[in-house]
Protein backbone atom coordinates (compact mmCIF):
# COMPACT_ATOMS: atom_id res chain seq x y z
CA UNK A 1 0.00 0.00 0.00
CA UNK A 2 2.68 2.55 0.86
CA UNK A 3 4.49 1.88 -2.39
CA UNK A 4 1.47 2.56 -4.34
CA UNK A 5 0.82 5.66 -2.74
CA UNK A 6 4.66 6.81 -3.16
CA UNK A 7 4.16 6.53 -6.63
CA UNK A 8 0.86 8.02 -6.55
CA UNK A 9 2.77 10.85 -5.05
CA UNK A 10 5.64 10.50 -7.60
CA UNK A 11 3.31 10.50 -9.84
CA UNK A 12 1.29 13.61 -9.06
CA UNK A 13 4.53 16.16 -8.05
CA UNK A 14 6.01 14.91 -11.80
CA UNK A 15 2.96 15.86 -12.99
CA UNK A 16 2.37 19.44 -11.56
CA UNK A 17 5.85 20.69 -12.29
CA UNK A 18 5.94 19.23 -16.17
CA UNK A 19 2.55 20.84 -16.54
CA UNK A 20 4.29 24.32 -14.47
CA UNK A 21 7.03 24.62 -16.67
CA UNK A 22 4.62 23.90 -20.15
CA UNK A 23 2.72 26.75 -18.96
CA UNK A 24 5.40 29.08 -18.17
CA UNK A 25 7.09 29.06 -21.44
CA UNK A 26 3.57 29.47 -23.23
CA UNK A 27 3.03 32.51 -21.03
CA UNK A 28 6.56 33.62 -21.98
CA UNK A 29 6.01 32.88 -25.73
CA UNK A 30 2.66 34.38 -26.41
CA UNK A 31 2.79 37.64 -23.25
CA UNK A 32 1.13 40.81 -25.08
CA UNK A 33 2.53 44.23 -25.36
CA UNK A 34 1.03 46.56 -23.02
CA UNK A 35 0.32 49.96 -24.53
CA UNK A 36 2.93 50.52 -26.47
CA UNK A 37 5.47 48.62 -23.97
CA UNK A 38 7.10 45.56 -25.55
CA UNK A 39 7.12 42.13 -23.84
CA UNK A 40 10.17 41.08 -21.88
CA UNK A 41 11.99 38.35 -23.66
CA UNK A 42 13.29 35.56 -21.58
CA UNK A 43 16.68 36.07 -20.21
CA UNK A 44 18.26 33.25 -21.99
CA UNK A 45 17.15 35.20 -25.45
CA UNK A 46 18.83 38.09 -24.43
CA UNK A 47 22.33 36.78 -24.32
CA UNK A 48 24.61 37.12 -26.98
CA UNK A 49 25.56 33.14 -26.72
CA UNK A 50 21.68 32.17 -27.09
CA UNK A 51 21.75 33.96 -30.51
CA UNK A 52 24.30 32.72 -32.03
CA UNK A 53 23.45 28.63 -31.30
CA UNK A 54 19.67 29.57 -33.46
CA UNK A 55 20.43 30.16 -36.72
CA UNK A 56 18.52 32.50 -38.59
CA UNK A 57 16.61 31.08 -42.10
CA UNK A 58 15.24 33.77 -44.13
CA UNK A 59 13.93 33.26 -47.93
CA UNK A 60 16.11 34.74 -51.18
CA UNK A 61 14.62 34.95 -54.25
CA UNK A 62 16.98 33.76 -57.42
CA UNK A 63 17.59 37.16 -58.20
CA UNK A 64 19.01 38.52 -54.72
CA UNK A 65 21.62 35.72 -54.89
CA UNK A 66 24.92 36.55 -54.62
CA UNK A 67 26.80 36.86 -58.22
CA UNK A 68 28.70 33.53 -57.50
CA UNK A 69 25.64 31.24 -56.47
CA UNK A 70 23.73 32.64 -59.53
CA UNK A 71 27.02 31.53 -61.64
CA UNK A 72 27.08 28.14 -60.19
CA UNK A 73 23.37 27.45 -60.94
CA UNK A 74 24.11 28.86 -64.63
CA UNK A 75 27.23 26.51 -65.07
CA UNK A 76 26.72 23.07 -67.01
CA UNK A 77 25.59 20.70 -63.97
CA UNK A 78 22.74 22.86 -62.65
CA UNK A 79 21.65 24.84 -65.87
CA UNK A 80 19.18 22.12 -66.71
CA UNK A 81 17.52 21.99 -63.31
CA UNK A 82 14.56 24.44 -62.16
CA UNK A 83 15.21 26.70 -59.20
CA UNK A 84 12.73 25.55 -56.47
CA UNK A 85 13.62 27.90 -53.61
CA UNK A 86 16.68 29.67 -51.65
CA UNK A 87 17.26 30.24 -48.01
CA UNK A 88 19.76 32.23 -46.45
CA UNK A 89 21.13 30.80 -43.19
CA UNK A 90 22.73 32.45 -40.46
CA UNK A 91 24.94 31.13 -38.19
CA UNK A 92 28.33 31.05 -37.37
CA UNK A 93 28.38 31.54 -40.77
CA UNK A 94 26.15 32.40 -43.58
CA UNK A 95 25.21 29.75 -45.81
CA UNK A 96 22.78 29.53 -48.59
CA UNK A 97 20.60 26.41 -49.17
CA UNK A 98 19.32 26.34 -52.61
CA UNK A 99 16.82 23.53 -54.00
CA UNK A 100 16.49 22.44 -57.15
CA UNK A 101 14.03 20.06 -59.06
CA UNK A 102 14.55 18.19 -62.29
CA UNK A 103 11.54 15.95 -63.41
CA UNK A 104 11.49 13.95 -60.08
CA UNK A 105 14.74 14.43 -58.89
CA UNK A 106 15.35 17.02 -56.10
CA UNK A 107 19.12 18.46 -55.74
CA UNK A 108 19.88 20.45 -52.35
CA UNK A 109 23.03 22.92 -52.47
CA UNK A 110 24.56 24.12 -49.53
CA UNK A 111 27.11 27.54 -50.82
CA UNK A 112 28.57 29.84 -48.72
CA UNK A 113 28.51 33.59 -50.86
CA UNK A 114 31.54 32.82 -53.00
CA UNK A 115 29.73 29.93 -54.44
CA UNK A 116 32.00 27.02 -52.55
CA UNK A 117 30.21 23.76 -51.52
CA UNK A 118 29.89 23.42 -47.79
CA UNK A 119 29.24 20.36 -45.42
Amino acid sequence: MKKIMLTAVALAAFATTNYAQSATAEITQTAPAVAGVAAAAPAEAASPAAQQAEPQKVQVTKENLPQAIQQVLASDSYKDQQFEDAWLVKGSEEVYIVNLKKGDAKTQLKLNKEGKVVS
